[in-house]
This record gives C-alpha cells, structure tokens and sequence, in this order.
C-alpha cells in the first residue's frame, strides 16, 4: 500500500483564476467556493 502526501497549496496559476472569472460571468459560482 502506497502512502499518501498531502501537501497545502499556497497559490494557483494564473489559468485557474480566468478560469473563475469566466464561471462567474455564466452565474458558475462553484469555482469561486472551491479556491476561497
């Protein structure tokens, strides 16, 4: 059995964030509580 590492992201790429903006623009707000 392998182990697991889990480990905290401290900020996203660029891409991730448009890709937010984008959700936000069609009423997609599920992006948004994902990365708060």
């Amino acid at each position: 059995m392998k182990l697991i590492e889990i480990q905290q992201i401290t900020h996203l790429p660029e891409e991730v964030l448009i890709l937010e903006k984008e959700a936000v623009a069609e009423d997609f707000r599920f992006l948004t509580r994902l990365i708060s």
